[in-house]
């Protein structure tokens, strides 16, 4: 990710990093390449004080010779970087081996929407194009606020 507008907590996802592999055997080459995001969307997601206080020493130590934020040259950061990180990470606090990065994404939109934030949020913060996606993926989670409200109709009916 390019570096963020911290100052106004909110982080612009504008493009994906691809790694891109050509060629075979001794003449295979791979490379990066900063692509438009799958659904060639640009979004703003707001960030939390405290996320933002972590990333502030970061952006201030990449940018002045890079625009990415995790990355340690002037290049995007290379994916299976970013993965190790992350792998390192959860090492490092006690999260389940099972947790993909991925997973954080999953969890994410599935906590939102079990507490009652809207679809259309939820779905412009996940970068889903259409919110019927994030339905679909997601629809379990509005199971717990199905039983609420069948518990406040059935109260309502009583009085």
């Amino acid at each position: 990710m390019r570096c963020a507008d911290l100052d106004g907590s909110i982080l612009r996802i504008d493009s994906a990093i691809t790694v891109v592999r050509e060629g075979e055997g001794d003449d295979r080459v791979s490379f990066l390449r900063d692509d438009p995001t799958k659904t060639a969307d640009r979004r703003r997601v707001a960030l939390d004080a405290d996320t933002v206080a972590l990333l502030i020493p970061l952006r201030e130590k990449r940018e002045p010779y890079a625009p990415w934020m995790f990355s340690d040259t002037e290049d995007p950061p290379n994916p299976d970087r970013v993965g190790y990180r992350w792998r390192r990470c959860r090492e490092l606090s006690g999260i389940d081996p099972e947790w993909r990065l991925h997973d954080l994404r999953h969890w994410s939109a599935t906590f939102a929407l079990s507490r009652g934030y809207d679809l259309a949020t939820v779905a412009g913060r996940s970068g889903h194009a259409d919110a019927s996606t994030t339905l679909r993926v997601y629809a379990h989670a509005l199971g717990q606020r199905d039983a609420e409200l069948a518990a406040s109709l059935g109260d309502a009916l009583k009085g």
